[in-house]
């Protein structure tokens, strides 16, 4: 079992998705690194900024959205302290 708060190696990352713990669609096993499982961005990536505290509650005080473009490798720049919404993808798409 996974515990609660922890930061899972390699073998215990292939031991959780064996036991069904930790599900990953379309995994590709060359994807699994030392501490954690690397994921491929789909075409879409949104920046999420906020000028003051959020409230579930209350719309208005949503982060602004704004598109981040991925570039030809579906690569994006997230910078230290940002927050990026993407879409996972395959190769394919």
């Amino acid at each position: 079992m996974i515990p609660r708060w922890s930061l899972l190696v390699d073998r215990d990352i292939r031991a959780a998705l064996r036991r069904g713990e930790l599900v990953v669609s379309d995994l590709d096993p060359s994807m699994v690194r030392p501490a954690a499982v690397s994921l491929r961005l789909g075409r879409e990536a949104y920046a999420l900024s906020s000028r003051q505290a959020v409230d579930a509650a209350d719309a208005a005080t949503y982060p602004d959205v704004t598109r981040r473009p991925v570039d030809e490798h579906g690569r994006v720049v997230l910078h230290p302290g940002k927050v990026l919404l993407a879409r996972t993808g395959r190769d394919d798409e």
